[in-house]
């Protein structure tokens, strides 16, 4: 387990905490044994008990990796991130910095196959008030049904292209004092405030 080939194989059946006895037992066994491994596993975890500098490289793991390997048959492996920051979450930052503004919508309806919303939003400068987008990270369950709500948008975002390329601009929905409106009432709702605020 010390070596760097069986650390990649153990990933293969490890939970978030840890890697657990049925994991283990599950981890496949090398063709042969080596009793090279066992030496150099000893000289390792005498080094780590007695606190000695490890040399760097480390040639007692470099020996041990290319014996563990060899007992293994010299397999291809492609290697497994343990961890790893998802591509998501530098997006999600980014837009967390940004100035927003206050928006209402509606999801007026969601697609067959749940991967898109038609989506109806104020402030935007698109000629179109509606549009089918795929389903945004932070939408929360109950604006599926169609419930009106405020949101934050990110002040850059003119377009339903640019919000569908950047989906974590819109965040922070709250409920709405108007949940109730119909489509057509909403939308004269919105036009009257949006007249007032630009008189």
């Amino acid at each position: 387990m010390s070596s760097k080939l069986a650390g990649q194989l153990s990933l293969i059946g490890r939970n978030t905490r840890g890697l657990t006895k049925g994991a283990l037992c599950q981890l496949p066994l090398p063709l042969k044994v080596d009793s090279r491994i066992i030496d150099i596993t000893h000289q390792i975890i005498t080094l780590d008990k007695n606190h000695l500098p490890i040399l760097e490289p480390d040639e007692l793991r470099k020996q041990l990796d290319e014996i563990v390997e060899e007992s293994y048959g010299n397999p291809r492996l492609i290697e497994i991130a343990r961890t790893g920051e998802p591509p998501e979450l530098k997006d999600w930052k980014s837009e967390q910095i940004k100035p927003t503004l206050t928006v209402i919508g509606q999801i007026l309806d969601i697609s067959i196959d749940k991967t898109q919303i038609q989506l109806y939003l104020s402030g935007l400068l698109d000629d179109n008030e509606e549009e089918w987008l795929p389903i945004l990270p932070e939408i929360p369950a109950w604006a599926l049904d169609s419930t009106v709500f405020e949101a934050e948008l990110s002040e850059d975002i003119e377009t339903f292209e640019e919000l569908a390329q950047r989906p974590w601009a819109l965040r922070h929905f709250r409920h709405t004092p108007y949940p109730y409106l119909t489509n057509d009432e909403l939308k004269q709702k919105l036009r009257v405030d949006s007249m007032e605020n630009f008189l």
